[in-house]
């Protein structure tokens, strides 16, 4: 099951108490999943469909409960994707009609309204049921192990715009981009998601996604640890080598008996210790010069090679 469907299942089997969250959730749904088909003399059927079964339960469930619409259930075999459409269907005109307009998809004047009714979501309530109701009719997230993003599909650009509105009160970052035929509003950042999936009561989901962000976190940190301490020891190889082709030189041309009793010490324990860290050599001449000061006569010696060769 995918992370968007196991997400779905959570929401939809989750009660809505008030009938202004009920009506607001349902407005969502038929906004993003709603069709209208004419049968002429000016009636119209209205119908909505989605993949998810108990999305499609819990939607005809406020329908019959929270309104006075009839409305029934028709499930259809997709045999080329393999999956079941569900589709709700609201005949007849006046009942059609009748759950349109409490759901203000239709105004006072037989109009029908693209964007989102300011009435559906004067309450916090309303706002976070209408983003539940949003997300079980189009919206998606991906599995957190591959990347962070969640997004909700829109029809029109005034119903993207609306959402974007609503997630920008509750300061979610959300982008919206043309698709196709459609306008599609996201969610990339992690923190953002878990705020919105918080909102909409998606408590299991938020938990499993927080599971894999941790292990993602702790995976990040070791790799960039290894990194570093890989690009350290690769620093200390080059510099070794860089250091005992110096003395090598010195020594070739008869200079290393010339250097201070200090620095011959120094070069006689790189040069028999290839891989030594300048901690483990001064460790080697047992403390008495610290690290910052085999550092500094390791230097003066590679200048003296360099010197050497001028």
């Amino acid at each position: 099951m995918s992370f968007s469907a196991t997400a779905k299942d959570e929401l939809a089997r989750k009660a809505t108490e008030k009938d202004c969250c009920a009506l607001a959730e349902l407005a969502a749904f038929a906004h993003v999943t709603g069709h209208i088909e004419l049968k002429g003399q000016g009636n119209f059927e209205f119908y909505m469909n989605t993949e998810h079964a108990p999305t499609a339960r819990c939607m005809l469930s406020l329908i019959k409960t929270r309104t006075e619409t009839g409305a029934r259930l028709i499930t259809k075999e997709n045999r080329l994707k393999k999956k079941h459409i569900y589709t709700i269907m609201v005949e007849g005109y006046d009942d059609a009609k009748k759950l349109l307009t409490e759901l203000k998809i239709f105004g006072r004047d037989g109009a029908m309204h693209f964007g989102i009714a300011p009435e559906i979501v004067k309450r916090d309530c309303c706002r976070t049921s209408f983003l539940r109701g949003a997300f079980l009719g189009s919206g998606s997230i991906s599995d957190p192990e591959k990347g962070y993003h969640l997004e909700f599909v829109a029809s029109t650009q005034e119903f993207a715009d609306g959402l974007l509105n609503i997630l920008s009160s509750y300061e979610i970052r959300a982008k919206s981009i043309a698709r196709k035929d459609a306008v599609v509003v996201y969610v990339k950042e992690s923190d953002s998601i878990i705020k919105l999936l918080t909102l909409i009561g998606a408590h299991s989901t938020i938990l499993a996604l927080e599971n894999i962000r941790i292990s993602k976190d702790i995976m990040n940190n070791i790799n960039r640890a290894a990194n570093c301490e890989a690009a350290n020891y690769s620093k200390t190889v080059d510099a070794s080598i860089k250091q005992v082709q110096a003395i090598m030189r010195l020594k070739e041309a008869g200079e290393m008996e010339r250097l201070s009793p200090t620095l011959f010490a120094v070069a006689e324990a790189r040069l028999n210790n290839h891989q030594a860290t300048l901690n483990e050599l001064a460790a080697l001449l047992d403390g008495k010069v610290g690290k910052s000061g085999i550092n500094h006569r390791l230097r003066k010696i590679c200048e003296l090679a360099e010197k050497l060769d001028e």
